[in-house]
């Protein structure tokens, strides 16, 4: 018998956990490599890594190298293979609630040359809003230059991008200033102090977001990071998202989806064919 991931896992509830964890961690050879052995993978799991494999296509025919890279706690980097022509360029991500970038994490990469970037992703499972840092990584955003300068060279590199989506939005501004990072990009993001659904548990309190509010506004004003609010153009609570984004960094730039009505913003332009366009216009311009 060959065993994979799913081996001792009878139940359909423990099999759906384990398709959601692979849509969480999983980099493209990761799936691919599940795909070659799907005769040995447990008949309900078959047609949902089916399913990524036909999407990851789309990104990208050829299965993207990246290789991951546990940082501990919720960070994974997803390495590439080094270009011998060029430094790359280092993307930082910070997850929403659900703990990937509004896609599987394979399919996000698979729109991402492994040539040009490597790929380092932030999850938030306190649901905090990144306001209690980085679990298992950093104890807040402040601390994350030095952590990322300590586990990776960062003269390897041409310079740095952020990006966050929803619940990491604002986290990936802030990220960007202090990374002095080229452009920082919040998709679907909504100031802190605006979030509705920290957990009952979690002990932010207002204050602690306006300190924060005041160090990034000191680091604004010398950064030359441009900051970028993206959200749906008819999605109300997103562009109430990005107004409370604009109220704390004056300097953000609005840039709306025309006619999206919806808060899933990747996998709306992954629908509709624009994915890889919108990554070249945010990332490599």
């Amino acid at each position: 018998m060959i065993e994979t991931v799913f081996t001792g896992l009878t139940k359909q509830s423990e099999i759906y956990r384990k398709l959601i964890d692979i849509d969480i961690e999983y980099a493209p050879p990761e799936v691919a490599a599940l795909w070659e052995m799907r005769a040995h993978l447990p008949e309900k799991a078959v047609p949902y890594i089916e399913k990524n494999i036909k999407m990851m296509a789309v990104g990208s025919a050829v299965v993207r190298a990246y290789k991951r890279i546990n940082f501990g706690g919720s960070a994974c980097l997803y390495k590439g293979p080094k270009n011998p022509l060029k430094k790359k360029l280092l993307l930082v991500c910070f997850c929403g609630n659900a703990d990937r970038m509004m896609l599987p994490t394979a399919l996000f990469l698979q729109f991402l040359p492994e040539t040009l970037f490597d790929v380092l992703i932030l999850r938030d499972p306190s649901k905090s809003a990144y306001m209690q840092g980085v679990t298992g990584y950093v104890n807040n955003l402040s601390e994350l230059p030095a952590r990322i300068g300590n586990d990776l060279n960062l003269n390897e590199y041409e310079h740095t991008l952020s990006m966050g989506c929803s619940s990491g939005g604002a986290a990936a501004l802030y990220a960007g200033v202090l990374l002095g990072s080229r452009r920082a990009v919040s998709i679907g993001g909504m100031h802190p102090s605006e979030y509705d659904r920290f957990p009952a548990a979690c002990d932010i309190d207002t204050e602690l977001k306006r300190d924060f509010d005041r160090f990034v506004a000191d680091q604004v004003s010398s950064t030359q990071t441009e900051l970028v609010c993206v959200f749906g153009e008819l999605h109300p609570s997103d562009v109430t998202g990005a107004q409370t984004l604009k109220k704390f960094l004056p300097a953000c730039k609005f840039l709306s989806v025309k006619g999206l009505d919806n808060h899933d913003i990747l996998y709306s332009l992954y629908s509709k064919n624009q994915l890889m366009q919108f990554f070249k216009m945010m990332l490599l311009k």
